[in-house]
């Protein structure tokens, strides 16, 4: 097997995964710096890495034919990790509304419930190109405004940002709506199940109330004869 069969290979350790995994780690380490006051040039860097390596592990996974159920959970679960936790000590701190963050939140908790109960049904389901366009112009407002841009620059930041917002919340609704069946309807085995429960409660029902109405049904004989049989007698003759 040749090096490039073994960074794109269909198992779970390939070259994409591993990028989806290092994104993870990534949005992990960005969150504690900015937490601790670290520089922001720094922690701005960092997450415009891993922001980046979004797009490269998707690229390379379609690319090379390596798509992989892990790799769309952990991108989705990258996304996650990157976004609403520096959301969240953005807020704490005062650069962003703490509405923006409390929507994200609740958006992917309810994409999350979605995802968990279509997903037994339909199989794994990946990002919508809606839920792609919100994660995308959300990153790039956090990293406009953690890079500290001249004004104009900042103010488009900030626009990107409730563009996002706005995108993540429509986007949510959207995952509902398109999974609505999955979430709120009935598979046909469950109907014939439910179907067949019926049949057997009603046959118990009817069967009592059926016997008793053959039992019921049985005519008397028209004529009922109680005589009782005569009996020929012979006497016998004296002489």
């Amino acid at each position: 097997m040749n090096i490039k069969n073994k960074l794109f290979n269909k198992g779970n350790i390939n070259l994409p995964n591993i990028i989806t995994l290092t994104r993870i780690v990534l949005a992990i380490i960005t969150t504690a710096l900015l937490a601790l006051g670290a520089p922001m040039l720094l922690v701005a860097s960092l997450f415009c890495i891993s922001a980046l390596t979004d797009k490269v592990d998707g690229f390379l996974a379609r690319k090379f034919n390596c798509v992989t159920n892990l790799g769309k959970s952990g991108d989705a679960l990258g996304d996650k990790i990157l976004v609403t936790p520096v959301l969240v000590v953005m807020a704490l701190q005062g650069m962003i509304p703490l509405l923006i963050p409390y929507l994200t939140f609740f958006r992917d908790s309810i994409v999350g419930i979605v995802k968990e109960t279509a997903s037994k049904k339909s199989g794994t389901i990946g990002a919508s190109k809606l839920g792609k366009a919100k994660t995308a112009t959300t990153m790039i407002g956090m990293a406009g405004i953690l890079l500290g841009l001249p004004e104009i620059l900042n103010i488009i930041s900030y626009a990107l940002l409730y563009l996002g917002t706005t995108l993540c919340v429509i986007s949510g609704g959207q995952y509902v709506y398109n999974y609505k069946e999955e979430l709120f309807g009935k598979n046909i085995e469950e109907n014939q199940e439910i179907v067949k429960e019926e049949i057997k409660k009603e046959e118990k029902i009817l069967r009592p109330q059926e016997k008793k109405e053959s039992m019921n049904s049985i005519e008397e004989p028209l004529f009922i004869n109680n005589s009782k049989p005569k009996v020929l007698t012979y006497k016998k003759s004296h002489k």
